[in-house]
């Protein structure tokens, strides 16, 4: 019974452990790949995978401006501009990968 209680214990940690990591912060768009990686798992959910709308009170954001996308989400993480779900994604963001997101979106085709 003791044995079985440890192989228990064992077993409970390691799946906290993975949950743990699953839950982890997503890599900086500190490089390109890393922008368009982050652009995907990050802006995905709501703009869509690869810029294919999901949900329609998200803005298509493919082929816009890059000054304006990276005004918009600096805008976003100082709370000038308010939108809950955008000011929680953009709080982390350094403005090495806002450039860098912008980048990304901005030279992508305009899908209308």
């Amino acid at each position: 019974m003791k044995r079985l209680r440890s192989y228990g214990l064992l077993l409970s940690t390691l799946l906290l452990a993975q949950g743990c990591a699953y839950f982890q912060k997503q890599p900086e768009a500190d490089t390109p790949e890393a922008a368009a990686e982050s652009a995907y798992q990050l802006c995905g959910s709501c703009h869509g995978p690869r810029d294919i709308k999901v949900d329609l009170m998200a803005p298509s954001i493919a082929g816009q401006k890059e000054a304006y996308l990276a005004g918009a989400l600096r805008a976003y993480r100082d709370k000038s501009r308010l939108a809950p779900e955008m000011n929680s994604i953009t709080q982390s963001f350094t403005d090495r990968d806002i450039a860098n997101l912008a980048h990304y979106f901005a030279k992508l085709e305009w899908n209308r």
